[in-house]
């Protein structure tokens, strides 16, 4: 039989068994503000929002609730659903917050002009000595849900047993090289890896303490597994080393291992929002992570999809042109509700999906990923 290249493609929802929250979770600890407070640090560009337990928002954060509340309020139309979630919410605000930058946007002048009563009135700008304006609310917004996502999803993972179909795929004969896309900003994988003493390729090399970034190695390395996070993780920084600057990544720890190294900004290298995220890609370390995506991409023969809701357009967009690109590729989707799945995915894949099955090219399996065994469902991809 002739090797397989299989390839995992994970969201969100791939993380949960791991005790990882969910995006409504995140959302909920977002819009609540509980433990968060705001540290400005010794200048106002250090400035970080941190979680603590059992302390109350202080006045930043409940002006950043209120406002956040207002936005939520006026898309909530706009995207004819309930329940907004916090990557609708940082996408509008980044929005207002670039409008006048490198993404010029006059559209957003128009929604700006047209929240601006009320966010004067419920938040009282009129009040003596209140200092904010909603481009400051803005800014300090985008800060504040990057910060809140990162500390909720640095947390080592409480469960990594469910990942043991990763540990068949390897040690099947008939797979070949196996790479693992993930959009998930934790170290879940990572933390499954180490437990398991699994070698994996992610693009980073052990350097003096710190893994400097080698975007090479995921292409000429003949490793056979290889991890590719497409949206960024919570542990990759800039740091900057004598004159040189580079992306790097901490250990597991999250701990840095040496004290010649400065750490470029306080906030880690990940990616949030919805349309705003394609912009991304071309800029910073998404440059080179995308490019590797798609010269891995063609190489595989099957992709086994898990925890993704088929949100980003941009992704979307590689999978449907893999998929058309020859009749040998295949897809399986996983999840404990895979129909409403695809019902409700972007009309992209929604679409393309139902040829595929048609095609018995596409498979949904409606359960969740800690009951997954690659033995049992291997037969649809061979």
């Amino acid at each position: 039989m002739v090797k397989q290249n299989i390839s995992l493609f994970l969201g969100a929802g791939a993380s949960a068994a791991a005790g990882m929250p969910s995006t409504d979770d995140i959302t909920k600890r977002i819009m609540s503000g509980k433990g968060v407070i705001y540290d400005q640090g010794f200048n106002q560009d250090r400035g970080r929002f941190y979680i603590r337990k059992h302390k109350n928002p202080d006045s930043c954060v409940n002006n950043i609730i209120r406002f956040l509340s207002i936005i939520k309020r006026e898309i909530t139309v706009f995207f004819n659903k309930s329940n907004i979630s916090y990557e609708d919410l940082y996408y509008v605000v980044r929005q207002i917050k670039d409008f006048t930058s490198e993404y010029e946007n006059p559209i957003v002048v128009f929604f700006v002009e047209k929240i601006k009563p009320l966010v004067k009135k419920e938040l009282n700008f009129a009040k003596k000595g209140f200092s904010w304006t909603i481009a400051k609310l803005a800014s300090y917004s985008v800060a504040y849900i990057a910060d809140v996502v990162t500390d909720l999803l640095s947390h080592k993972p409480a469960n990594l047993d469910y990942l043991s179909f990763i540990k068949e795929l390897i040690e099947d004969a008939n797979v070949g090289s196996i790479n693992i896309f993930t959009l998930n900003h934790d170290t879940v994988l990572e933390h499954y890896f180490s437990k398991n003493k699994l070698p994996y390729v992610d693009g980073f090399a052990d350097e003096s303490g710190i893994r400097h970034w080698q975007p090479g190695s995921l292409i000429d390395d003949s490793g056979r597994l290889r991890l590719l996070k497409l949206h960024g993780s919570v542990n990759w920084y800039r740091y900057k080393q004598g004159n040189k600057e580079f992306y790097g990544s901490r250990d597991l720890d999250n701990q840095e291992k040496m004290t010649n190294i400065e750490q470029i900004g306080v906030r880690p290298l990940i990616l949030t929002g919805r349309i705003n995220k394609i912009l991304e890609y071309h800029r910073s370390i998404y440059v080179d992570v995308h490019y590797s995506f798609y010269r891995l991409l063609p190489s595989v023969d099957s992709l086994i999809i898990a925890g993704y809701s088929f949100g980003d357009q941009g992704i979307n967009s590689w999978i449907i042109n893999w998929m058309n690109e020859t009749a040998k590729h295949k897809i399986l989707l996983l999840g404990p509700d895979t129909v409403n799945c695809i019902k409700y995915a972007r009309k992209g894949i929604r679409d393309n999906w139902y040829l595929w099955e048609k095609q018995k090219k596409a498979y949904n399996i409606s359960i969740p990923v800690e009951s997954f065994s690659w033995q049992d469902y291997s037969q649809l991809l061979f």
